[in-house]
């Protein structure tokens, strides 16, 4: 009896790289992504966002307003969708294949 994957595994990847054919190696290293729900940014600009969110959220949990408290858990989704982001964009550059671009560019001297 043929066995199925469960929903969770079927479950399309939160982040992709948009641009897969860098033209140089810095753009390879640092890639323009697509985050689903987010748009397009730069790798570097994803990063920096998720920092910024994560202190933002340590601000509001100090400042003990009702507001606060009951704005986290959005943010708090909102981060964890972005690490997920980063997290498939980081397997997507641990390829073999994306490897080997930045290889070939890194030749190429680009």
């Amino acid at each position: 009896m043929k066995e199925f994957k469960e929903f969770s595994q079927l479950t399309e990847a939160k982040g992709s790289i948009f641009d897969t054919k860098p033209k140089s190696t810095k753009d390879a290293l640092d890639p323009e992504i697509l985050i689903q729900g987010f748009g397009r940014m730069k790798y570097t600009q994803l990063k920096k966002m998720i920092a910024r969110g994560f202190d933002d959220m340590a601000k509001r949990a100090k400042n003990g307003q009702d507001y606060d408290w009951r704005s986290l858990p959005v943010l708090m989704k909102q981060g964890n969708e972005m690490l997920e982001a980063v997290q498939d964009i980081e397997k997507e550059m641990d390829s073999p294949k994306y490897k080997r671009k930045i290889t070939m560019l890194k030749r190429a001297g680009k």
